[in-house]
């Protein structure tokens, strides 16, 4: 399947959650982007290949997502594989 990824207007905060390596990351370079990755080596080849400013990668699954407050995100994305 291809990819398509779409860039609403107004997006300042984006939370990608299982971003795998952070790939999805540079569909938006002026956002703070938030990644949150369970694998420890997805997250290190994340802060590896992908890390820039407004741009954090955590080692963290679903139970991280209650620290979080409600509507902190203008986007979120959880995109898996079958």
């Amino acid at each position: 399947f291809p990819v398509t990824i779409l860039k609403p207007i107004g997006v300042n905060k984006v939370l990608d959650f299982g971003c795998g390596i952070g790939s999805h990351s540079i569909f938006f370079p002026n956002s703070d982007y938030l990644g949150l990755e369970p694998l420890d080596s997805c997250v290190a080849r994340a802060n590896s290949f992908f890390k820039r400013i407004n741009t954090d990668f955590l080692l963290a699954d679903h139970t991280y997502l209650k620290n979080i407050p409600d509507s902190s995100f203008d986007l979120v994305i959880a995109i898996g594989d079958a």
